[in-house]
């Protein structure tokens, strides 16, 4: 397989751990695998047909753990952002220390 095709496989996957859920991304791999299955096997043979269903799922799941992981990342820096406390706010007293009011 190409490197520019393989690299566009990994986009695919990484776009949809990104953007989709799991059930849409199973879809996404079984079409592809069965596309390219069909694709190398009119081209190569049975033989080619097998390897280059086994590369395309490859490349699609590291892509999408690759997006799950981006996706999770902007999470918490969102989270992290909004939770953090403001200038103004008091910080809670250290454990045994006095309360003032």
């Amino acid at each position: 397989m190409h490197a520019l095709l393989i690299a566009g496989l990994f986009v695919l996957g990484a776009a949809c751990g990104a953007a989709i859920r799991l059930m849409v991304f199973i879809g996404v791999l079984l079409g592809s695998a069965v596309i390219a299955a069909a694709a190398a096997g009119v081209a190569a043979g049975a033989s080619q047909a097998g390897w280059a269903a086994l590369v395309t799922i490859i490349t699609l799941q590291i892509g999408y753990v690759a997006g799950f992981v981006l996706r999770a990342g902007w999470r918490a820096a969102r989270n992290r952002a909004a939770t953090r406390p403001k200038r103004e706010e008091r910080a809670a007293p250290p454990l045994g220390g006095e309360r003032r009011p």
